[in-house]
């Protein structure tokens, strides 16, 4: 199956571009963006279009733009359940997959990438996994955008989803659980927000309008705050 493409908010447009706010308004008026309206009236800007606005203003495309891919980023301070984790999204077509040893670095690198899936593992000796959790659901963005994937040797899921892990996979069943949980998983979050059809609408056809929703204004700018975290 074929995951839905993602979408930036104008506050993720105007940093990824180093704009204002105003300035991506500007874009989606003079038609160099395209805008989706969501029920609840905030523009999302279709990741394609972004890309090819970055492009043709000679910015340097970052991969979340640039690949219509699913990303994915797996930490786990054991190799052999890293490389085997990240085999279950050997999946070219669908999946775009980094892997990384538990560190700083690599909470930084949570920010810095904003995977559409981190997967982790629950227990790194020496270091503290929920504290990443906290931090990614303590985060506007991440906590919006980010399927948070926790993978434990045990049955503590009950403790991990209480902290905001959206998914638990026991290690043993890695091989049934983890790359179909994960597409069940993004597939509703996307329907949800309106990036998918939902079963009852796949036999309309033709593409949404983009216009605002109750009359609302294209100048209207969306209020989010997503400001993603940068490594320094």
């Amino acid at each position: 199956m074929r995951l839905g493409d993602r979408e930036f908010t104008s506050e993720e447009v105007a940093l990824l571009c180093g704009v204002s706010r105003v300035t991506v308004g500007d874009w989606v008026e003079r038609g160099s963006l395209e805008v989706r309206w969501t029920p609840g009236g905030h523009r999302r800007i279709p990741r394609a279009s972004l890309a090819a606005l970055m492009e043709k203003q000679g910015y340097s495309v970052p991969r979340i733009v640039a690949s219509p891919r699913a990303s994915v980023l797996v930490i786990c301070g054991e190799r052999h359940w890293r490389d085997s984790i990240a085999a279950h999204f050997d999946e070219p077509t669908e999946f775009d997959v980094e892997r990384a040893t538990p560190s700083i670095d690599a909470v930084l690198l949570v920010g810095e990438r904003r995977p559409d899936v981190l997967v982790m593992g629950s227990r790194i000796p020496g270091f503290d996994s929920r504290q990443i959790i906290e931090s990614v659901r303590r985060d506007e963005t991440l906590s919006r955008g980010t399927l948070l994937v926790a993978v434990t040797p045990d049955d503590d899921g009950a403790m991990l989803r209480k902290l905001g892990a959206d998914l638990v996979v026991r290690r043993d069943r890695l091989a049934t659980t983890l790359r179909v949980g994960v597409i069940r998983a993004l597939t509703d979050r996307q329907r949800r927000v309106g990036v998918l059809p939902r079963t009852s609408d796949a036999d309309r056809s033709g593409p949404r309008p983009a216009t605002p929703p109750d009359g609302l204004s294209n100048a209207r700018l969306d209020p989010q705050r997503a400001a993603p975290v940068r490594a320094k």
